[in-house]
C-alpha cells in the first residue's frame, strides 16, 4: 500500500514541478519581450525628424524578424537573450504618421511559447506580444 501512495505522490509532485518550470520558461520570455518592446521605443524616440547626428528612422511602418540587420531591430537583439531570434517578430508604427516631436512611435515583440505540458496548458503553441509606446524627443 505504501508503495501505491508513493508512486501516485511522487507522480502528483513530478507532474506539478514539470509545470511550474513550464510556467517559469514562458514568464521568462515575456520579460525578455517586453524589456525589448521597452527598449527598442527607448532607441525609437531619439530618432525623430530633428534627430541630425542619430539619424531619422522615419515614419513608414516597420516588420522583421529578430534576425534582420535593419537598426530597428539591431538595436535591440542585445536583449532578446534567450531567445531564437528566428521566431521573433518585431513591429515598429508611427501612430500619428509622423515622426515629429511630442508624435507616439509604438514597438511590439512578438514571439512564440510551446508548453512542454501541452494537456495541461492547452494549445500546442502560444503567441506573446509586448507592446511599448513613448513620446518621440527630437
Amino acid at each position: 500500500m505504501a508503495m501505491v501512495e508513493g508512486v501516485l505522490t511522487t507522480s502528483v509532485l513530478l507532474m506539478l514541478m514539470m509545470g511550474m518550470v513550464d510556467m517559469g520558461v514562458a514568464v521568462f520570455r515575456m520579460h525578455v519581450i517586453s524589456e525589448a518592446a521597452r527598449q527598442g521605443a527607448r532607441r525609437a524616440i531619439v530618432h525623430g525628424s530633428q534627430a541630425d547626428q542619430l539619424g531619422s528612422w522615419g515614419s513608414t511602418a516597420f516588420t522583421g524578424m529578430g534576425t534582420s540587420t535593419d537598426p530597428k531591430v539591431t538595436e535591440i537583439q542585445q536583449y532578446l537573450t534567450g531567445l531564437d531570434l528566428s521566431t521573433v517578430t518585431i513591429n515598429v508604427t508611427w501612430p500619428n504618421n509622423g515622426n515629429k516631436p511630442e508624435q507616439n512611435v509604438t514597438y511590439q515583440v512578438s514571439t512564440t511559447w510551446t508548453p512542454m505540458m501541452t494537456w495541461i496548458f492547452g494549445s500546442p503553441t502560444r503567441t506573446m506580444t509586448a507592446t511599448s509606446t513613448m513620446p518621440i524627443a527630437h
